[in-house]
C-alpha cells in the first residue's frame, strides 16, 4: 500500500515537473524527421515511406508509427506530441516500477514476493532523474523512450518467467514474449536493443544463476546458456566480418579516429556516472560536441584516470556478486548498455539520452547498496524525501529551460559555449531576425567547413551580394569531412543565388561545389544533392550537356529517386528534345511508380509539358504511354 502511493505520487510529481516543458521548441534531428507530418505533407500515397524512416538500419517503424499517429490526430499541434513522449515516459516507469520490486525478492530456490518499496525508490529516481529531461522533451528521441520501455517490458517477462521456473512452475511464456514480442518491438523501435540477450546473461550471471528446478531434456543449464550467448556470438561474428563497412569507413566522416573515439569515451562513461550521481543543470545539455577528444592516455590525464575508475567499478562488481547481486547487476548493467554507441561505432561522442536505459543500472546498484547499510526507517524516509525534492527541483528547472527557444539555446550555450552545433543554430536564429552582427560574433570562434559556409551565407543574406573571389577563397579552404552540416551550408548559398536573393558569379560557386562533391562527403543523399545543385549551376551557365550528364551520375547514384530525371525531362524539353525528354520521363515514371513517396505533381506536370511540345496530345495518354515502357 505504502509503496504503491509513494509510486503514484512520483508519477504526480514527474507530470508537474515536466508540464511546462512540453511547450518547449523542436530541436536538432526534431526538424528533418518529423517536419513532414506535422506540416501537412502526409497523405494516404505516401505514409509508409514515413513508417519506415531512415533513421536507422531497421528504419524503426514501431517509433515512426506513434509518430504517423501523432500527425493525423494531433497535426502540427508539438505540445501534443511532447505529451505523447511524457506519458510514454511515466508508462515505462510503471515498467520500472514492476521489474525493480520483481529483481529486488529474487534469492535462489525461492519465489519471494515482490519487494515493492525497493521498486518504487528505484522507479522514483528513474522518472524524475532530470538527465532524462533531453530525452523526454527531445521528441524524436521518442525512439529511444520505446525501446527501453520494451527493453525494460522484455527483462520483466523474463524475470517472472525464471521466478516461476525456479520454483517449480511452468515459465515458458512470459519467456517466449520477452523474446519473440518485447524484444523485436525493443529493436525497431531503436537498433540498440540488439543488446537484450546481454541483459538476459547479466540476470543469470548474477541473480539467476541458471538455475533450474527439475531441469528437463529441453531445459538445463547448458542449454539456457547456449540459448542467452547463441544471439550474442552471432552479432560478434557479424560485427567481425563487415568491421569495415560498419565501422571502419564511417570514420572518414569523423574529426576522430577510432582509437581516440575509443580513449575519449573513457571519460564520457565517467562523466555520465557523474550526471546521475551530481544530478546539477550546469553538468547537463541536449549536446556535448564541444567535449575535448583523447589524444592518449595523459592528453587529457583524465582519460587514465577515466579507465582507472571503470575498472575499479567492474571489480567491485565482481567481488559484489555473491554478497550484494544486485549491486554487481546493476553496474554491470550500466556499462552494458553502453556498449553499442559508446564503443566502436562511428557516431558523435556524446550525447545524454544514450543514458535512458543504462541509468536504470546505476540506481539499482545505489538503492541496493543503501539497502545492505540496514538505515532505521526515520532515516531512510528522509533519505528518500530529500532525493525527491532535489531530482524534482532539478527536473522542473531543466524542463522550464526547455519550454522556450529562447531560454533553451541561451542557457545551453552558458554551460557549452564552444559547441559548434549550439552555435550554428543560435545563428541562424539570428540571421532569421536579421540580426547579422550577432549571428556572426556567434560563429567567429569556429572554423569547420560548415562554419565558414554558414557565415559566408549571413554576409550574403546581410549584404545581398558578395564580391568576386569571395567563393574562391572558400574554395581553397574547403577541407574534409564534408558533413551534414557543410552540405546545409552549401545548399542554403546555392538557393540564395538560384532565387535572386544574393548576387554572386555562379561560376564561381561551381567551382566551390566541385570542389565539394571531390571530398568524401556524408551520406549517398547528401552527395545526390550536391550534384542537383551543381546540374542546376551548370544549367544557369547554359552548359546544358554536362547539366543532364550531372543529373545521370546522381541517378546513378541513388537509383530508387527520381528527381533527377523529372529534371533532365524538363530540360531537355526546354532543348527542344521531346524524344529525349520522353525517355528520361519514362524512367523517372517507372521509378516513382516503385517508390514509396508521391510523385504524382510531377508526373503530371511534365507529362503535360511533353504532351504541349508534341503539338497537344492529351498529357494522360503521354503519362499512359510512359508507364507502358
Amino acid at each position: 500500500m505504502l509503496a504503491g502511493a509513494a509510486f503514484m505520487l512520483s508519477l504526480l510529481i514527474c507530470l508537474g515537473a515536466y508540464w511546462k516543458g512540453l511547450q518547449g521548441p523542436l530541436v536538432l534531428d526534431d526538424v528533418p524527421h518529423l517536419a513532414p507530418l506535422y506540416s501537412g505533407k502526409l497523405t494516404r500515397e505516401n505514409w509508409a515511406a514515413y513508417l519506415f524512416d531512415s533513421s536507422g538500419p531497421l528504419k524503426r517503424p514501431v517509433a515512426m508509427a506513434t509518430f504517423l499517429l501523432n500527425a493525423m490526430t494531433s497535426g502540427d499541434a508539438i505540445p501534443r506530441w511532447k505529451h505523447t513522449n511524457l506519458m510514454i515516459h511515466l508508462l515505462t516507469g510503471l515498467v520500472v516500477f514492476w521489474l525493480s520490486a520483481c529483481l529486488f525478492s529474487v534469492r535462489e530456490g525461492r519465489d519471494d514476493a515482490p519487494h515493492w518499496l525497493a521498486g518504487a525508490a528505484v522507479s522514483t529516481m528513474w522518472l524524475l532523474h532530470p538527465l532524462h529531461v533531453s530525452t523526454v522533451l527531445y521528441t524524436v528521441q521518442r525512439m529511444t523512450e520505446l525501446s527501453a520501455l520494451f527493453t525494460f517490458a522484455g527483462l520483466l517477462s523474463y524475470v517472472l518467467g525464471r521466478k516461476a521456473q525456479i520454483a517449480g512452475r511452468p515459465g515458458g511464456l512470459p519467456i517466449t514474449l520477452a523474446f519473440f514480442v518485447f524484444a523485436p518491438l525493443a529493436v525497431f523501435s531503436k537498433e540498440n536493443a540488439v543488446l537484450f540477450p546481454c541483459y538476459l546473461i547479466l540476470l543469470e550471471v548474477f541473480l539467476f544463476r541458471f538455475k533450474i528446478l527439475q531441469p528437463t531434456s529441453f531445459l538445463n543449464k547448458t542449454t539456457l546458456a547456449v540459448v542467452l550467448a547463441a544471439p550474442v556470438t552471432v552479432a560478434g561474428l557479424y560485427l567481425a566480418l563487415n568491421l569495415d563497412d560498419l565501422v571502419l569507413r564511417g570514420y572518414v566522416m569523423r574529426e576522430f579516429t577510432l582509437t581516440e573515439r575509443l580513449l575519449t569515451e573513457l571519460r564520457v562513461l565517467v562523466i555520465y556516472l557523474y550526471q546521475l550521481l551530481i544530478p546539477l543543470q550546469q553538468n547537463m545539455g541536449f549536446v556535448h560536441d564541444d567535449i575535448v577528444l583523447s589524444k592518449g592516455w595523459l592528453t587529457p590525464p583524465t582519460t587514465l584516470l577515466s579507465l582507472i575508475t571503470i575498472i575499479g567499478l567492474v571489480w567491485f562488481a565482481w567481488v559484489m556478486r555473491r554478497r550484494n547481486p544486485l549491486v554487481s547487476f546493476g553496474i554491470m548493467f550500466f556499462f552494458c548498455a553502453h556498449l553499442l554507441e559508446s564503443t566502436i561505432l562511428p557516431l558523435e561522442i556524446m550525447f545524454e539520452h544514450r543514458n535512458y536505459l543504462p541509468s536504470y543500472g546505476f540506481l539499482v546498484a545505489v538503492v541496493a547498496l543503501v539497502m545492505q547499510f540496514g538505515i532505521n526507517r526515520r532515516a531512510a524516509s528522509a533519505l528518500a524525501v530529500l532525493t525527491v525534492a532535489v531530482l524534482a527541483f532539478v527536473t522542473l528547472l531543466r524542463a522550464t529551460t526547455w519550454a522556450s527557444e529562447g531560454t533553451l539555446y541561451t542557457e545551453m550555450m552558458r554551460v557549452h559555449p564552444r559547441s559548434q552545433r549550439l552555435a550554428t543554430v543560435l545563428a541562424r536564429l539570428l540571421t532569421d531576425a536579421a540580426r547579422y552582427s550577432e549571428a556572426k560574433v556567434v560563429l567567429a570562434p569556429h572554423h569547420s567547413p560548415g562554419a565558414r559556409l554558414q557565415g559566408v551565407y549571413i554576409a550574403c543574406r546581410e549584404a545581398g551580394a558578395l564580391t568576386e573571389g569571395v567563393l574562391l577563397g572558400l574554395r581553397d579552404k574547403l577541407n574534409p569531412p564534408i558533413d551534414n552540416y557543410a552540405v546545409i551550408g552549401l545548399i542554403d548559398l546555392a538557393n540564395l543565388g538560384l532565387d535572386g536573393k544574393c548576387e554572386f558569379p555562379p561560376d564561381e560557386y561551381l567551382a566551390l561545389l566541385t570542389k565539394a562533391l571531390a571530398l568524401p562527403i556524408q551520406g549517398k543523399s547528401n552527395r545526390l544533392k550536391l550534384l542537383v545543385y551543381k546540374a542546376h549551376y551548370l544549367w544557369l551557365l547554359k552548359r546544358p550537356n554536362e547539366a543532364i550528364a550531372t543529373l545521370d551520375e546522381g541517378h546513378k547514384l541513388v537509383t530508387d529517386d527520381p528527381i533527377p530525371l523529372f529534371l533532365a525531362s524538363e530540360w531537355l524539353i526546354e532543348l527542344g528534345d521531346t524524344e529525349r525528354a520522353s525517355a528520361y520521363y519514362a524512367r523517372a515514371t517507372a521509378v516513382s511508380r516503385n517508390s514509396l513517396m508521391d510523385y504524382t505533381p510531377f508526373m503530371e506536370r511534365i507529362g503535360k509539358r511533353i504532351a504541349e511540345a508534341r503539338g497537344g496530345s492529351n498529357a494522360g495518354a503521354v503519362l499512359q504511354e510512359s508507364s507502358g515502357n
